[in-house]
């Protein structure tokens, strides 16, 4: 996660710290799919929010990058 971290601070992307704790909770799940491990049924409401927070960042990211008003510190949260 401190490349996640990292990489979002390099674009200028400020997330709360509840938001990585959401998706952290979703990072054992993803190795699990990941390395053929045996899943268990995850809570729908958190892989549903861990979805919205990457969807935020994907187009923030994009949109930044593709602006032609240059790069500026984006501070973001929102409800799924």
């Amino acid at each position: 996660m401190v490349r996640f971290r990292e990489t979002l601070a390099s674009d200028n992307l400020v997330l709360p710290e509840a938001q990585f704790q959401t998706l952290a909770q979703t990072r054992p799940l993803r190795n699990d799919l990941e390395h053929g491990r045996t899943l268990t049924a995850p809570q729908f409401d958190l892989v549903e929010s861990a979805i919205a927070i990457m969807n935020f960042v994907l187009v923030t990211v994009i949109t930044e990058r593709g602006s032609d008003a240059g790069p500026g510190t984006v501070s973001g949260s929102f409800v799924p």
